[in-house]
Protein backbone atom coordinates (compact mmCIF):
# COMPACT_ATOMS: atom_id res chain seq x y z
CA UNK A 1 0.00 0.00 0.00
CA UNK A 2 2.81 1.85 0.93
CA UNK A 3 4.77 1.56 -2.87
CA UNK A 4 1.32 2.95 -4.26
CA UNK A 5 1.10 5.60 -2.47
CA UNK A 6 4.80 6.33 -3.27
CA UNK A 7 4.29 5.62 -6.48
CA UNK A 8 0.88 7.80 -7.65
CA UNK A 9 2.19 10.55 -5.30
CA UNK A 10 5.88 11.25 -6.91
CA UNK A 11 3.94 10.60 -10.45
CA UNK A 12 1.47 13.17 -9.59
CA UNK A 13 4.74 15.74 -8.96
CA UNK A 14 6.34 14.56 -11.81
CA UNK A 15 3.63 14.91 -14.19
CA UNK A 16 3.23 18.45 -12.80
CA UNK A 17 6.66 19.62 -13.10
CA UNK A 18 7.66 17.97 -16.01
CA UNK A 19 4.00 17.90 -18.18
CA UNK A 20 6.76 16.82 -21.18
CA UNK A 21 7.80 13.31 -20.19
CA UNK A 22 5.32 10.38 -20.01
CA UNK A 23 6.90 9.25 -16.75
CA UNK A 24 5.08 11.49 -14.60
CA UNK A 25 1.75 9.86 -15.65
CA UNK A 26 3.17 6.58 -16.09
CA UNK A 27 4.40 6.92 -12.51
CA UNK A 28 1.09 7.48 -11.45
CA UNK A 29 -0.82 4.64 -13.76
CA UNK A 30 1.62 2.16 -12.02
CA UNK A 31 0.73 3.62 -8.30
CA UNK A 32 -3.27 3.36 -8.43
CA UNK A 33 -2.32 -0.24 -10.21
CA UNK A 34 -0.29 -1.00 -6.96
CA UNK A 35 -3.26 -0.07 -4.73
CA UNK A 36 -6.26 -1.77 -7.77
CA UNK A 37 -6.22 -5.09 -5.84
CA UNK A 38 -6.27 -3.64 -2.24
CA UNK A 39 -9.13 -1.09 -3.66
CA UNK A 40 -11.15 -4.12 -5.41
CA UNK A 41 -10.41 -6.80 -2.58
CA UNK A 42 -12.99 -4.08 -0.20
CA UNK A 43 -16.00 -5.07 -2.33
CA UNK A 44 -16.90 -8.65 -1.25
CA UNK A 45 -17.86 -10.22 -4.63
CA UNK A 46 -17.06 -12.13 -7.64
CA UNK A 47 -17.07 -9.47 -9.79
CA UNK A 48 -14.03 -7.57 -8.10
CA UNK A 49 -12.15 -10.99 -6.66
CA UNK A 50 -11.91 -11.66 -10.32
CA UNK A 51 -10.60 -8.26 -11.37
CA UNK A 52 -8.39 -7.93 -8.53
CA UNK A 53 -6.53 -12.06 -9.32
CA UNK A 54 -6.66 -11.03 -13.26
CA UNK A 55 -5.39 -7.01 -12.78
CA UNK A 56 -3.57 -6.90 -9.62
CA UNK A 57 -0.13 -7.26 -11.06
CA UNK A 58 -0.48 -5.90 -14.21
CA UNK A 59 0.99 -2.53 -12.94
CA UNK A 60 4.27 -4.45 -13.32
CA UNK A 61 4.28 -4.62 -16.86
CA UNK A 62 4.51 -0.40 -16.59
CA UNK A 63 7.18 -0.19 -13.87
CA UNK A 64 9.18 -2.54 -16.19
CA UNK A 65 8.59 -0.20 -19.31
CA UNK A 66 9.23 2.61 -16.47
CA UNK A 67 12.75 1.35 -15.81
CA UNK A 68 13.95 0.86 -19.20
CA UNK A 69 12.52 3.49 -20.74
CA UNK A 70 13.37 6.47 -18.42
CA UNK A 71 15.96 8.05 -20.41
CA UNK A 72 13.84 8.87 -23.74
CA UNK A 73 11.07 10.26 -21.21
CA UNK A 74 8.88 7.49 -21.43
CA UNK A 75 9.13 5.90 -25.17
CA UNK A 76 10.37 2.68 -25.40
CA UNK A 77 12.87 2.98 -28.54
CA UNK A 78 14.60 -0.52 -29.24
CA UNK A 79 12.87 -4.05 -30.28
CA UNK A 80 14.44 -5.91 -27.45
CA UNK A 81 12.92 -3.31 -24.80
CA UNK A 82 9.45 -3.43 -26.82
CA UNK A 83 10.17 -7.60 -26.10
CA UNK A 84 11.15 -7.25 -23.07
CA UNK A 85 7.71 -5.51 -21.86
CA UNK A 86 5.76 -7.47 -24.18
CA UNK A 87 7.14 -10.71 -21.78
CA UNK A 88 5.87 -9.01 -18.87
CA UNK A 89 2.47 -8.43 -20.60
CA UNK A 90 2.45 -12.20 -21.39
CA UNK A 91 3.37 -13.41 -17.86
CA UNK A 92 1.04 -11.48 -15.96
CA UNK A 93 -2.11 -11.02 -18.07
CA UNK A 94 -1.86 -13.85 -20.73
CA UNK A 95 -0.51 -16.73 -18.95
CA UNK A 96 -2.27 -15.69 -15.41
CA UNK A 97 -5.97 -15.59 -17.46
CA UNK A 98 -4.88 -18.93 -18.36
CA UNK A 99 -4.25 -19.92 -14.88
CA UNK A 100 -7.84 -18.56 -13.71
CA UNK A 101 -8.92 -20.69 -16.59
CA UNK A 102 -8.11 -23.77 -14.16
CA UNK A 103 -8.04 -21.74 -10.83
CA UNK A 104 -11.26 -23.89 -8.67
CA UNK A 105 -12.40 -20.94 -6.62
CA UNK A 106 -16.46 -19.87 -5.90
CA UNK A 107 -15.54 -16.43 -6.92
CA UNK A 108 -13.89 -17.34 -10.02
CA UNK A 109 -15.92 -15.85 -13.09
CA UNK A 110 -12.95 -17.28 -15.40
CA UNK A 111 -12.83 -20.75 -14.15
CA UNK A 112 -13.89 -23.27 -16.99
CA UNK A 113 -12.80 -26.58 -15.71
CA UNK A 114 -11.20 -26.88 -12.59
CA UNK A 115 -8.22 -28.59 -12.52
CA UNK A 116 -4.89 -27.67 -10.01
CA UNK A 117 -2.36 -29.80 -12.14
CA UNK A 118 -3.29 -27.44 -15.25
CA UNK A 119 -3.37 -24.11 -12.93
CA UNK A 120 -0.02 -25.05 -10.84
CA UNK A 121 1.76 -26.15 -13.89
CA UNK A 122 0.87 -22.65 -15.90
CA UNK A 123 1.17 -20.46 -12.41
CA UNK A 124 5.39 -22.15 -12.87
CA UNK A 125 5.50 -21.72 -16.02
CA UNK A 126 4.56 -18.14 -15.81
CA UNK A 127 7.09 -17.39 -12.50
CA UNK A 128 9.81 -18.65 -14.83
CA UNK A 129 8.84 -16.56 -17.60
CA UNK A 130 8.84 -13.83 -15.28
CA UNK A 131 11.93 -14.24 -13.23
CA UNK A 132 14.12 -14.50 -16.78
CA UNK A 133 12.19 -10.65 -18.07
CA UNK A 134 13.13 -9.18 -14.78
CA UNK A 135 16.77 -10.84 -15.02
CA UNK A 136 16.76 -10.10 -18.67
CA UNK A 137 15.88 -6.33 -18.02
CA UNK A 138 18.94 -5.88 -14.97
CA UNK A 139 21.20 -7.54 -17.89
CA UNK A 140 20.00 -4.57 -20.48
CA UNK A 141 20.13 -1.74 -17.49
CA UNK A 142 23.94 -3.12 -16.56
CA UNK A 143 24.93 -2.73 -20.01
CA UNK A 144 23.95 0.83 -20.43
CA UNK A 145 25.65 1.27 -17.62
CA UNK A 146 28.70 0.37 -18.28
CA UNK A 147 29.20 1.84 -21.45
CA UNK A 148 28.02 5.54 -20.67
CA UNK A 149 29.92 8.58 -19.82
CA UNK A 150 30.01 10.00 -16.61
CA UNK A 151 26.78 12.41 -16.76
CA UNK A 152 25.14 9.49 -18.62
CA UNK A 153 25.77 7.38 -15.48
CA UNK A 154 24.31 9.78 -13.07
CA UNK A 155 20.93 10.14 -15.09
CA UNK A 156 20.95 6.21 -15.62
CA UNK A 157 21.06 6.04 -11.35
CA UNK A 158 16.61 5.86 -11.25
CA UNK A 159 16.65 3.19 -13.97
CA UNK A 160 19.83 1.33 -11.98
CA UNK A 161 17.37 0.97 -8.89
CA UNK A 162 14.77 0.09 -10.67
CA UNK A 163 16.69 -2.75 -12.22
CA UNK A 164 17.77 -3.86 -8.67
CA UNK A 165 14.32 -4.20 -7.29
CA UNK A 166 14.05 -6.34 -10.69
CA UNK A 167 16.61 -8.78 -9.68
CA UNK A 168 14.81 -8.41 -5.91
CA UNK A 169 11.49 -9.29 -7.78
CA UNK A 170 13.41 -12.99 -9.65
CA UNK A 171 14.32 -13.75 -6.31
CA UNK A 172 11.27 -14.03 -4.79
CA UNK A 173 9.68 -15.49 -7.61
CA UNK A 174 12.60 -18.27 -7.34
CA UNK A 175 11.63 -19.19 -3.67
CA UNK A 176 7.82 -19.18 -4.35
CA UNK A 177 9.19 -21.58 -7.85
CA UNK A 178 11.21 -23.68 -5.63
CA UNK A 179 8.31 -23.26 -2.77
CA UNK A 180 10.76 -22.01 -0.69
CA UNK A 181 9.85 -18.35 0.31
CA UNK A 182 12.02 -16.41 2.27
CA UNK A 183 9.56 -13.79 3.94
CA UNK A 184 12.58 -11.11 4.56
CA UNK A 185 12.89 -11.00 1.16
CA UNK A 186 9.71 -9.72 0.27
CA UNK A 187 10.14 -6.96 2.94
CA UNK A 188 13.25 -5.77 1.36
CA UNK A 189 11.45 -5.74 -2.65
CA UNK A 190 9.09 -3.94 -0.80
CA UNK A 191 11.25 -1.45 0.46
CA UNK A 192 13.11 -1.14 -2.36
CA UNK A 193 9.94 -0.25 -4.24
CA UNK A 194 9.24 2.73 -1.63
CA UNK A 195 12.45 4.17 -2.40
CA UNK A 196 12.29 3.67 -6.34
CA UNK A 197 9.88 6.20 -7.84
CA UNK A 198 11.19 9.08 -5.48
CA UNK A 199 14.67 8.60 -7.01
CA UNK A 200 12.65 8.25 -10.44
CA UNK A 201 11.42 11.84 -9.61
CA UNK A 202 14.93 12.97 -8.64
CA UNK A 203 16.14 11.77 -11.66
CA UNK A 204 13.20 13.44 -13.68
CA UNK A 205 13.92 17.28 -12.39
CA UNK A 206 17.76 17.23 -12.40
CA UNK A 207 17.21 19.58 -15.28
CA UNK A 208 15.14 21.92 -12.88
CA UNK A 209 17.72 21.59 -9.81
CA UNK A 210 20.48 22.39 -12.30
CA UNK A 211 18.71 25.80 -13.27
CA UNK A 212 19.78 27.24 -10.07
CA UNK A 213 23.63 26.77 -11.04
CA UNK A 214 22.67 28.38 -14.14
CA UNK A 215 21.56 31.54 -12.54
CA UNK A 216 24.96 31.78 -10.87
CA UNK A 217 26.85 31.27 -13.60
CA UNK A 218 24.93 33.73 -16.15
CA UNK A 219 25.80 36.46 -13.74
CA UNK A 220 29.49 36.12 -14.26
CA UNK A 221 29.22 35.20 -18.22
CA UNK A 222 30.04 39.07 -18.84
CA UNK A 223 33.66 38.41 -16.74
CA UNK A 224 33.77 34.81 -18.53
CA UNK A 225 35.47 34.41 -21.88
CA UNK A 226 37.37 31.16 -23.56
CA UNK A 227 38.67 28.49 -21.83
CA UNK A 228 36.63 29.93 -18.50
CA UNK A 229 33.62 30.48 -20.50
CA UNK A 230 33.84 26.47 -21.44
CA UNK A 231 34.55 25.41 -17.92
CA UNK A 232 31.68 26.92 -16.31
CA UNK A 233 29.24 25.68 -17.88
CA UNK A 234 31.08 22.19 -18.28
CA UNK A 235 30.97 22.34 -13.93
CA UNK A 236 27.51 23.84 -13.95
CA UNK A 237 25.77 21.18 -16.39
CA UNK A 238 28.03 18.39 -14.86
CA UNK A 239 29.15 17.45 -18.13
CA UNK A 240 32.98 17.50 -18.51
CA UNK A 241 33.26 16.33 -21.81
CA UNK A 242 31.16 19.62 -23.06
CA UNK A 243 33.01 21.64 -25.68
CA UNK A 244 32.07 24.83 -26.47
CA UNK A 245 33.47 25.48 -30.00
CA UNK A 246 33.22 29.25 -31.67
CA UNK A 247 33.19 29.63 -35.60
CA UNK A 248 35.87 30.99 -37.82
CA UNK A 249 34.11 34.13 -39.58
CA UNK A 250 33.69 32.91 -43.63
CA UNK A 251 34.53 29.34 -43.24
CA UNK A 252 32.76 26.17 -42.17
CA UNK A 253 35.98 25.61 -39.21
CA UNK A 254 35.56 26.38 -35.67
CA UNK A 255 38.40 26.99 -32.84
CA UNK A 256 38.17 26.45 -29.36
CA UNK A 257 38.60 28.84 -26.24
CA UNK A 258 42.51 28.91 -26.97
CA UNK A 259 42.58 29.64 -30.86
CA UNK A 260 43.43 25.71 -31.35
CA UNK A 261 41.42 24.11 -34.05
CA UNK A 262 38.38 21.86 -33.74
CA UNK A 263 37.12 19.42 -35.84
CA UNK A 264 33.30 19.25 -35.68
CA UNK A 265 32.59 16.13 -33.89
CA UNK A 266 30.87 13.26 -35.40
CA UNK A 267 27.59 13.37 -33.04
CA UNK A 268 25.87 10.05 -32.02
CA UNK A 269 23.60 8.49 -29.77
CA UNK A 270 25.13 9.55 -26.54
CA UNK A 271 26.47 13.32 -27.67
CA UNK A 272 24.06 16.65 -29.21
CA UNK A 273 25.01 19.42 -30.43
CA UNK A 274 23.30 22.92 -30.27
CA UNK A 275 24.10 26.23 -32.22
CA UNK A 276 24.98 29.74 -30.60
CA UNK A 277 23.32 32.39 -32.89
CA UNK A 278 23.00 35.95 -32.89
CA UNK A 279 20.23 37.80 -35.44
CA UNK A 280 20.28 34.22 -37.58
CA UNK A 281 24.10 34.14 -37.94
CA UNK A 282 26.07 31.09 -36.40
CA UNK A 283 28.70 32.46 -34.12
CA UNK A 284 29.77 28.93 -32.51
CA UNK A 285 28.02 25.33 -31.14
CA UNK A 286 28.32 23.53 -27.99
CA UNK A 287 28.93 19.93 -28.05
CA UNK A 288 27.02 18.01 -25.17
CA UNK A 289 26.71 14.27 -23.40
CA UNK A 290 22.82 14.30 -24.73
CA UNK A 291 21.97 12.92 -20.82
CA UNK A 292 22.34 16.49 -19.74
Amino acid sequence: RLSGVSFAACGLVAWRRRPDSAVGPMLTLAGFGVILSEILTQVDSPLTFTAALLLGEVWIVLYAALILSFMSGGRLVSNLDRALVGLFFVGLFVLQFAVMLYLEHEDNLLLVRPDADIASSLTKLQQSLLIVASLAIAVVIAGRWRSASRPRRRALLPSLGGALSGVLYAAALTTLLLELPVDPLFWILNTALLTVPAALLWGLLRSRLARGGLADLFRELGTRRGVQLEAGLAKTLGDPSLVLAYRVPGRRSYIDGAGQPVEPPRVDGDRSTAPIERDGRELGMLVYDASV
